[in-house]
């Protein structure tokens, strides 16, 4: 609820996982919500942990809105939110490596200071080192289902790419043979 300016002009917030009603746009779709418990100092405390796929480039309604998606290899991956603030940003926390069938991958883990001690964030509250427990929970139980759906949209949209392509790649061709089809039948 603050309004910050540069030079006289707004900075507009970004919305990485393209949710936000101010851009007018739908397809996001939440592929997966982590049911996390993590214990610290005895107590247990519930993290929020989104999956989302965001809509491909060609499925913006113009290409402002698709340059607001940010969408590229850098992009993708985790956004780790402590107290609101993001304190990391397009990556995978050393899980796997990026790659450009997975650009539409965004994922949401939010987390308050209760959780500081558990997810070791650094006292600049700018890093987080997961346990071991919850890595390789988040590595192999989360992301795979994630990973595939980001691969699937990314890969649908390229095929119907390429067929679109392929339709009309022949399409001079075609007219000239059909040319030559009603040549032929008219002097017989």
């Amino acid at each position: 609820n603050i309004r910050m300016t540069l030079n006289g002009e707004d900075i507009i917030a970004w919305d990485p996982f393209c949710l936000d009603e101010m851009v007018g746009e739908t397809g996001t779709e939440l592929v997966a919500e982590g049911k996390l418990t993590v214990v610290s100092n005895g107590e247990k405390y519930y993290p929020t942990l989104n999956a989302y796929i965001i809509p491909h480039k060609s499925d913006y309604s113009s290409k402002e809105a698709s340059k607001k998606a940010k969408i590229s290899n850098e992009r993708q991956g985790f956004y780790i939110y402590r107290e609101n603030r993001l304190i990391y940003h397009g990556g995978y926390l050393g899980m796997r490596a990026k790659e450009p069938h997975h650009s539409l991958l965004r994922v949401d883990y939010s987390f308050d200071h209760l959780l500081d001690d558990a997810l070791r964030v650094d006292i600049m509250k700018s890093e987080i080192q997961l346990d071991e427990e919850l890595y390789n929970h988040i590595k192999t139980k989360f992301l795979p289902g994630p990973i595939k759906a980001a691969r699937e949209r990314y890969d649908l949209k390229k095929q119907k790419e390429v067929f679109l392509q392929a339709k009309t790649a022949h399409e001079r061709s075609n007219r000239v043979i059909s040319r030559q089809e009603n040549d032929l039948h008219i002097s017989k």
